[in-house]
């Protein structure tokens, strides 16, 4: 036992070093090869910043899934780790092309969707939804929603990846608190695939955090979308998690990002045109900090949506309610914010030139 948790131990440190140092060279490169995220009135960053660091996290995490397939898994888990490998590098290559040159939005979600499709159709079974005791899915309805859902979840996580570290933590805290629930549950399934993903993303975070050295890029942002997406599916049919608990754990970027998008189309306004009206970034503008926001939403995930995503794992009936009560802070301080709203000189803006 000692043995396996040394190595298990060591293999995460290795993780987090090649991570760390693969990123330091890719932002070597992006700054040699003007690789940079120039700053503009849709910005929350005043000064160029080389951008495609998170590459270093998508090469070495799915190396390890690979790895892992390669030695013969139990059978029960080739569909799943297949899923987040192919349709990890499918979400990734065209982030990268994306980071690179642009990919018009409708090839970008065409490729989202087959990603996700695939693994809905190689799974054995898809997870069920209970509320209230009434069991929903899994039907055609639900694997539709679940779908598009998973669709925008990779979409939105590009999104909110608009500040230095807040996409990279909401990721580790997601991932850390969903993998201590687990153990709680005495269920290891998963926790060593989750502890490498964790040791890539703080190998990664180092570099990323406020103020930012390196950003993530298109390429990581939608990959650890879909791999946060992919493993809540994974874990709510091979494990003890639910998706109520997932719906928890990602309810802060869940919220901002769909309030936001929703507001931005009452308005009548081209949505899917980049700005930075999400809550989050007004918030680090009135804050004059990006670093408090993401130290917010680090202790909001761990004190505050954790203890009930544990809850709502041990009491699946119950899920509705403790998402309802964890989602509605979460839906005051967007509102607070205005996000999805302009602010005086944009409203001026759009007033001139109507």
């Amino acid at each position: 036992v000692t043995y396996d948790v040394l190595g298990t131990v060591g293999l995460f440190l290795l993780a987090f070093v090649i991570t760390a140092v693969l990123t330091r060279l890719l932002t070597n490169v992006a700054s040699q090869t003007g690789m940079l995220d120039i700053p503009n009135h849709r910005s929350s960053h005043e000064t160029p910043v080389p951008r495609g660091g998170g590459l270093s996290i998508v090469v070495v995490f799915l190396c390890f899934v690979a790895s892992v397939l390669t030695i013969a898994p139990p059978v029960a888990l080739k569909a799943p780790l297949s899923w987040l490998l192919l349709g990890g590098f499918a979400v990734a290559a065209v982030g990268f092309v994306d980071d690179l040159k642009g990919v018009p939005q409708i090839r970008r979600l065409a490729v989202h969707l087959t990603a996700v499709a695939y693994g809905l159709i190689v799974l054995p079974s898809l997870p069920t939804l209970d509320v209230f005791g009434y069991v929903l899915g899994p039907g055609w309805i639900s694997t539709l929603l679940l779908l598009l859902g998973l669709a925008w979840f990779i979409n939105l996580y590009n999104f909110m990846d608009g500040i230095d570290g807040i996409a990279a933590v909401q990721a580790l805290t997601m991932l850390a608190s969903a993998a201590l629930i687990m153990y709680l549950l005495s269920d290891g399934t998963w926790l060593a695939m989750f502890g490498l993903l964790i040791a890539c993303i703080g190998g990664f975070l180092i570099w990323n955090w406020p103020p930012a050295k390196v950003f993530m890029g298109d390429a990581c942002s939608g990959f650890l979308g879909f791999v946060l997406g992919a493993l809540a599916v994974i874990t709510s049919v091979y494990g003890p998690l639910n998706l109520w608990v997932w719906l928890i754990l990602g309810g802060v970027f869940l919220i901002d990002a769909t309030v936001t998008l929703l507001m931005r189309m009452i308005r009548g306004v081209k949505w899917y045109r980049p700005h930075r009206n999400h809550g989050y970034q007004k918030i680090s503008r009135r804050w004059q900090s990006h670093a408090k926001v993401t130290v917010f939403v680090l202790l909001f995930n761990v004190l505050w949506l954790g203890p009930l995503a544990l809850a709502a794992a041990k009491s699946p009936s119950a899920g509705f309610l403790l998402c309802t009560v964890a989602w509605v802070p979460i839906l005051a301080i967007v509102f607070w914010a205005r996000a999805g709203r302009p602010e005086s000189t944009e409203a001026s803006s759009l007033l001139g030139s109507s």
